[in-house]
C-alpha cells in the first residue's frame, strides 16, 4: 500500500513538472503593431467668408484607437511661407486661431496629425479667401449733349453673403442734374434702396439695404446693386467719384470701410 502511494504521488509530480515546463516554453506572443496613422474629418474653417476685421478659426475632429493622438499641428501658407498656429482641443475636437488678414489675402491650410506610435496623417489643403470689397461704377456712355441722359450702374466685387451697403456718390452739380435711381432688381434678392438725397455740397449719397446675389457665373463676386440716372445740365468736363463707402455683414458687423474717396476715374464731357 505505501508502494503504491509513493509511485501516485511520483507519477503526480512527473505531470505537474512537465505542464509547467510546457508553460514555461510557450513563446510569449508579440503586442500589434500600430501602423495605422490618426483619422483627421470636418477641417474647415470659420466663418466661411472672412472679412479683414474677422478673426478666423480652424477646426477638425482628430481620432486614433490604437495607440492615441500624441500631436496635431495647423499649417497654413501666406505670402510665400508656411507658418503654424498653437493648436488647442477639447476631446477629439482640435482648433486653432488666426487673427484678421488684409483685404484679399488667399491663405492656405492643412492639418498634420502624429500618433504615439509616430504614424502621420496630412489633410488636403483647402483655401480660405479673406474677401476683397471694391465697389465700382460703370457709366454707359462718357459724352453727353445737354439734357441727355446717362446711366451710371453701382457695384459690388469679391463679396460673398448678405450685407448693408452705403456709399456716397458724388457728382458735380453744376455740370449735371441726378434725376433718379433705382435698384438692380435682376441681380438682387429682397434688395432694397434704402436713401438718395444731397449729401454734400456737389453730390449724393445712396445706400443699399439687405442686397444679395443670385447665383453668379463669373467672378465678379456680387452683380449690379443699383442705378442712377442723371442728365447733362451745361456743356464741360464733369467727374464723378464714389467715396466713404461703409460695407456690414448681415448681423450688423463692420466688414469694410472705404474711408476718402475710392474712385475718380469717370470723366464725362457735356457739350
Amino acid at each position: 500500500m505505501r508502494t503504491l502511494l509513493v509511485h501516485t504521488f511520483l507519477i503526480m509530480a512527473l505531470i505537474i513538472s512537465g505542464c509547467n515546463e510546457k508553460a514555461t516554453n510557450e513563446e510569449p506572443q508579440p503586442s500589434p503593431i500600430d501602423s495605422i496613422p490618426p483619422v483627421i474629418t470636418n477641417l474647415t474653417h470659420s466663418p466661411e467668408f472672412p472679412t479683414r476685421f474677422d478673426t478666423i478659426i480652424l477646426s477638425a475632429h482628430v481620432e486614433d484607437n490604437w495607440s492615441g493622438v500624441d500631436s496635431v499641428e495647423f499649417r497654413y501658407y501666406l505670402t510665400n511661407r508656411y507658418f503654424y498656429l498653437t493648436t488647442q482641443n477639447e476631446a477629439d475636437s482640435f482648433y486653432a486661431i488666426r487673427y484678421p488678414l488684409p483685404s484679399g489675402s488667399n491663405m492656405k491650410y492643412y492639418i498634420k496629425a502624429t500618433d504615439y506610435a509616430g504614424n502621420i496623417a496630412y489633410t488636403d489643403t483647402f483655401l480660405c479667401n479673406v474677401q476683397r470689397f471694391e465697389l465700382n461704377f460703370l457709366p454707359n456712355t462718357d459724352t453727353l449733349s445737354v439734357n441727355e441722359a446717362c446711366t451710371l450702374t453701382v457695384w459690388l466685387d469679391g463679396a460673398e453673403g448678405v450685407f448693408s451697403i452705403g456709399t456716397d456718390i458724388l457728382f458735380d452739380t453744376t455740370l449735371v442734374a441726378v434725376e433718379t435711381a433705382y435698384l438692380a432688381e435682376q441681380n438682387l434678392l429682397d434688395g432694397e434702396l434704402l436713401f438718395l438725397y444731397n449729401h454734400i455740397p456737389g453730390g449724393i449719397s445712396a445706400g443699399i439695404g439687405k442686397a444679395q446675389t443670385a447665383e453668379d457665373d463669373n467672378v465678379s463676386g456680387r452683380g449690379p446693386l443699383f442705378h442712377v440716372v442723371f442728365t447733362g445740365r451745361a456743356p464741360g468736363t464733369a467727374n464723378i467719384e464714389i467715396a466713404n463707402s461703409v460695407i456690414r455683414t448681415d448681423d450688423g458687423e463692420l466688414a469694410e470701410h472705404i474711408d476718402g474717396f475710392y474712385l475718380s476715374g469717370a470723366t464725362f464731357y457735356i457739350f
